[in-house]
């Protein structure tokens, strides 16, 4: 874990180098330039809300690249064939073909068990990762439900707990499940109310991805590679803490409540994430912090220099 390193949106990857033999040099180049930021900058700042800025130097809490196993995380829950694998500064959550309707298998990591409670409230979530498969969305490959984002734990009454649930987080749910909404979905539950659900369109998971969530009190946007693509005014008002799982849960309605069974896997699946950040939200838009917007809008375009190492995950 670090207290700071640069992500895709904070705006500290060194600026590019500008174009030659354009016939500019010295201050005409510089005048224009210059004119072109300040514009952009007026432009994201009267844009508002939407364009703040993600993260910054002095904004980011937490980072993890996974250079190893931070103890941020609990790292004992991989029941059934899940398996968790740190290698080559990559996160694995596997569950394998042997994965049956017989049991539950799941491959994830939290910050909320093994006594470390729920310690985020109105803050800002990061995370660039890619999935084996897009869990039946176009094909048999895949099955089960996967994940990331902020959870308090809990499946609530619905699911026969006793308290209720609180989530803001992209799910997928494969076909075998009747309920709620199978597919790529963001979703926020407030109290065990849903506030939304709205499919994720034009993303497909086997592909590098930056998906963020910027939760504040009384709003919450989802991102996907800087991009606003959903949002509420009825988010969870209660600390919650971070999950990413890949399992082989269906779910499905007996005519009372919602019951989890498990789903028989064709094939190995996998995550792989190259990094987690989670950072504070700026609540007032200023011309500095359009300023910083716009420098994050250009480095989202930015793909992160580490390639994927292979097609295939690692394996324990």
């Amino acid at each position: 874990m670090r207290t700071w390193a640069p992500s895709p949106h904070s705006g500290a990857r060194p600026p590019k180098a500008g174009p030659t033999g354009s016939g500019y040099t010295g201050r005409p180049r510089a005048m224009v330039l210059l004119g072109l930021f300040i514009a952009g900058a007026a432009l994201a700042c009267s844009l508002g809300p939407a364009l703040r800025p993600a993260t910054s130097a002095s904004g980011l809490i937490f980072f993890d690249d996974f250079d190893d196993m931070d103890n941020h995380w609990y790292w004992g829950y991989h029941p059934g064939t899940g398996t968790i694998v740190v290698c080559n500064g990559y996160l694995f959550l596997n569950v394998s073909a042997a994965s049956s309707s017989e049991e539950y298998s799941d491959a994830e990591i939290n910050d909320i068990m093994g006594g470390r409670g729920l310690n985020w409230l109105h803050k800002g979530f990061e995370v660039r990762l890619r999935c084996s498969d897009d869990n039946t969305l176009t094909g048999e490959a895949g099955g089960g439900t996967r994940g990331w984002g902020f959870w308090n734990g809990n499946f609530g009454h619905l699911m026969g707990e006793t308290n209720p649930s609180n989530v803001l987080w992209f799910i997928s749910i494969s076909r075998h499940s009747e309920y709620p909404f199978p597919g790529f979905n963001v979703m926020s539950v407030r109290n065990d109310n849903i506030t939304l659900t709205q499919p994720v369109e034009g993303v497909d998971m086997r592909d590098w991805h930056t998906y963020g969530i910027v939760w504040r009190d009384g709003s919450a946007q989802f991102t996907v590679d800087g991009r606003v693509v959903a949002g509420t005014d009825s988010p969870p008002d209660t600390e919650m803490g971070l999950v990413i799982w890949i399992d082989n849960y269906r779910i499905y309605w007996d005519g009372t409540r919602l019951v989890r069974g498990y789903v028989d896997l064709v094939q190995d699946e996998w995550i792989q994430v190259d990094y987690v950040s989670i950072f504070e939200v700026a609540e007032d838009v200023s011309l500095g912090s359009a300023a910083m917007c716009l420098l994050g809008i250009l480095c989202a375009r930015v793909t992160c220099l580490r390639d994927p190492l292979s097609s295939r995950p690692c394996v324990a």
